[in-house]
This record gives structure tokens, sequence and C-alpha cells, in this order.
């Protein structure tokens, strides 16, 4: 697999301004098996503007993955895990060294699966401290992100098929213009 990164800092109020899509993300997380049943996905017992609304800046991370065939859909979780575990600790890692606040990437929390989630049952979530929601949990349009920020195309797969590439979105929201990430240090 061949994987190209791309970075964009910004100031926060202007990605809200061109990127929040509160409605639009709402009605497609509720469309969502996991809407209301994992911790990392809506809704949430807060505002999501409100828990950000401390940070001046977001600097967003894509990460081109481009699939070495065709991949059946339900194959992708698994090829998917190792590289968004590492996308995960690199986010948590940024997180810490600004004092910031991460999101990281849509779809299932690896931490627990979905089965087990304490969400379902009531309880309080087993990994409070390593938990993040995701940018379209939060209600930020990936697609527009992607076009505008990136200048990439979102891909769609077929027939029960991956599409050639993935496009995996993460944010740190923060408050230095100016922001490092572990790989270019």
């Amino acid at each position: 697999m061949k994987i190209s990164n791309f970075r964009s800092t910004l100031p926060l109020t202007q990605y809200i301004s061109r990127h929040h899509a509160p409605v639009q993300c709402g009605e497609a997380c509720r469309q969502c098996r996991n809407f209301n049943r994992i911790w990392t996905c809506p809704p949430f017992d807060y505002d999501p503007l409100d828990r950000l609304g401390t940070y001046s800046y977001v600097t967003l991370f894509a990460q081109k993955v481009e699939l070495p065939a065709r991949i059946p859909l339900a194959d992708l979780p698994e090829i998917l895990r190792p590289i968004k575990k590492e996308i995960m600790d690199r986010m948590l890692d940024l997180e810490k060294e600004n004092d910031g606040f991460a999101c990281i990437l849509a779809g299932e929390c690896d931490l627990c699966a979905p089965q087990s989630c304490t969400r379902a049952e009531g309880r309080v979530c087993r990994h409070p401290d390593i938990t993040r929601p995701s940018l379209e949990a939060f209600g930020f349009n990936l697609r527009s992100t992607i076009s505008d920020l990136f200048g990439l195309d979102f891909a769609w797969g077929t027939d029960g098929f991956a599409p050639p590439y993935l496009i995996l979105v993460t944010a740190l929201f923060h408050n230095s213009p100016k922001i490092l990430s572990p790989d270019n240090r």
C-alpha cells in the first residue's frame, strides 16, 4: 500500500464557517448503525463546538491510502486497523505536545468492538482517556474538507468492493498557528 500525507492549518473560525454542516452530518450519523451505540458517535451530552471553543486553530491531516487490488468492503476494517492505530497514537501524542484536542478517524472505535461498547449497556467508556470522536461526529463535512483543503477527490466503492484509495482525515485543535507533526520534527 502506498500512503501519501497531507497537512493544512487554518483558523478554527474559518474551518467552521466553510466546513461545519451539523444538520447534514447529523442526518448521516442518525442513519449509521453506530448512532447512540458507541461513545465516539453522537448524540453527545455536550455541544461539540463548545468543546472546541477554547482553540483558535485546526491542523488537518489526510492520509491517502492507495489499495493494492480490488478489496471487498468487508475486509477493510482488518486491513485498516494497523494504519488507524498508528494514526491514533500519533494524534494522541500531538494532542499532548500541543495542549490540544484531537479528532480521529471515522468509523468504528477500535478500542472496543461496537457489540461490547459500554454505551449500549448504559455504562461509562472503558477508555475515556484515549477515546476521541471523528470530525463527522462533530458535524464537519469531510468531502468538502478533502476537496477544499487538500485538492483531493473523494472515492466511492462499488459492487461491494473498496475504492482504489481511501482518504483518512484527522484533526488537531490547538492555539498555535504552527504545529509540528511527529513526521517532520
